[in-house]
């Protein structure tokens, strides 16, 4: 007699096993959403699926976007669309906590140069910043959450190493206005 224990235990087994032997035709580029967009795009009328996940702690309030979901496809080889939204937790201290999608971000990404495996590669990626967080039916973003954010995205492979940067300019509401810089070394 098989016990319920022995059946999972072989179940659990199973799905290893199957995502061991499919990932091995999984490709993945770039990173999660959000924060480390390369300037590539996924070629044309191919996906890219990224999945991810955030964690905001600051006194007496926590924050948790799981998952982020960025969903990409190409149109061409230098165009992307993109949507990019998050499912969010969040709780204050001596409140219930509240759970939600929080805002989505659909832009088009242009890969406006293109050197090659070893090139330099460049891109602007416009998007928009959609009001969000519904929680319960409702709406509780104030409308001054939305905005749109512009990001400059440069990349040069040399050797086995990326060197990228990043740029970006925001602009939420009628004069809130903020620019963020970045640049990350990688070896794949």
């Amino acid at each position: 007699m098989v016990t319920d224990r022995a059946r999972r235990a072989a179940l659990a087994a199973s799905l290893l096993i199957a995502l061991l032997h499919c990932s091995g035709t999984a490709v993945a580029q770039a990173g999660p959403p959000y924060l480390a967009n390369d300037p590539d795009t996924p070629g044309n009328a191919n996906w890219e699926i990224n999945l991810g996940s955030m964690q905001t702690i600051a006194r007496g309030v926590s924050a948790y976007q799981v998952p982020q979901i960025d969903l990409n496809f190409g149109i061409g080889d230098r165009i992307q669309l993109t949507y990019e939204i998050p499912y969010v937790f969040q709780k204050s201290s001596g409140q219930t906590g509240e759970t939600g999608w929080g805002n989505a971000y659909p832009g088009i990404k242009w890969r406006f140069l293109d050197q090659g495996e070893n090139g330099l590669h460049m891109s602007l990626f416009p998007q928009v910043a959609m009001q969000g967080l519904i929680i319960r039916g409702r709406w509780e973003s104030p409308p001054t959450d939305r905005g749109i954010c512009c990001r400059w995205k440069c990349r040069k492979r040399s050797g086995p190493s990326d060197l990228t940067w990043r740029s970006a300019i925001s602009f939420r509401g009628m004069d809130r206005r903020s620019a963020s810089w970045a640049l990350s070394p990688a070896a794949p």
